[in-house]
């Protein structure tokens, strides 16, 4: 029975490691980077043409010298209510593969570079 015991637990490290391997393969191979400019007219953001099916995580980085942007879930009262991205920082967001979330941007004033990297 030793012998089958040690079998098993060989094969369930080996499922596992497979698991993972292909796992993390289908991750890292989906990344889309962009670049997009953010007004003070609210936009979502997104890497690509538009939002990646099934994305898991979203990093945004605000590319701006000097203007703060914002971000949110809604578009309506962004300047006033949404959460900052100072000049230089970076956020990064992160969902369920199965359930579409729209985050919104707008600039403080003037044209924000944004860099994008949605996974």
């Amino acid at each position: 029975m030793g012998a089958l015991t040690n079998t098993k637990k060989f094969l369930e490290q080996i499922k596992s490691w497979v698991e993972k391997e292909f796992k993390d393969a289908a991750y890292t191979s989906s990344v889309t980077t962009g670049q997009k400019t953010v007004t003070a007219t609210p936009a979502a953001l997104f890497a690509g043409g538009s939002e990646m099916s099934g994305r898991v995580r979203m990093l945004v980085r605000n590319d701006s010298t000097d203007i703060r942007m914002r971000y949110g879930t809604a578009q309506s009262n962004l300047q006033e209510n949404g959460y900052p991205i100072e000049p230089g920082e970076e956020k990064e967001f992160v969902f369920d593969a199965d359930t579409s979330q729209t985050i919104y941007g707008v600039s403080e004033g003037g044209e924000v570079p944004v860099f994008i990297e949605e996974k």
